[in-house]
């Protein structure tokens, strides 16, 4: 994990880049979320976005965002 991929989050370039050639603009577009934005969110620097916004970036990209936050049912993150 890089320095500065937050916790709980998977890496969204490798993601971006496994479901096709979309680039940063391309995804942010589909997702309708600010083109800054997403790059912030991609690199780490935006820490906590809204679940609205990472929703939409998943459906962008296709898949769940519970994938996209790692997070499941069960899962108890919360106090670690």
């Amino acid at each position: 994990m890089s320095a500065k991929q937050t916790r709980g989050t998977v890496d969204l370039t490798k993601l971006r880049k496994s479901r096709g050639d979309r680039t940063p603009q391309e995804v942010s577009t589909r997702a309708n979320v600010g083109a800054k934005m997403y790059s912030e969110i991609e690199d780490g620097t935006r820490n906590d976005p809204p679940v609205s916004v990472m929703y939409r970036i998943a459906t962008a990209l296709g898949v769940k965002v519970e994938d996209l936050l790692r997070i499941h049912p069960g899962d108890d993150t919360s106090e670690q």
